[in-house]
């Protein structure tokens, strides 16, 4: 059943009914604030626990970055020496650089 369409300036109630809404309306709307709130809150910390899985292989890659360290520690001195003594085989220059000597 349909009511007759009345304007809200015709009747007290009527405008009453337009300007607040009633009881059972918040309390849905409460309701779906509160699910929503509640979805997000459970999608954002499930990626957060996915990325705490995985305890078991810790032991393992552990073991395999130490040796990749120290593999890594043995590359970068082996490159530090290198580049030492390629600076040692540069002679000294006594003059100072001077870009303009030819051209005066």
């Amino acid at each position: 059943m349909s009511r007759p369409v009345v304007a809200a300036q015709d009747r007290p109630r009527e405008r009453w009914r337009a300007i607040h809404r009633s009881e059972d309306t918040r309390r849905e709307d409460l309701k779906m604030r509160f699910f929503i709130a509640a979805m997000a809150f459970v999608l954002l910390t499930a990626t957060a626990h996915a990325q705490g899985t995985g305890k078991g292989h810790k032991g393992e890659l552990q073991k395999e970055d130490q040796a990749k360290k120290k593999e890594d520690q043995e590359k970068k001195k082996a490159l530090e020496d290198a580049y030492k003594n390629t600076l040692k085989s540069i002679p000294d220059s006594n003059e100072k650089p001077d870009p303009w000597k030819t051209m005066r």
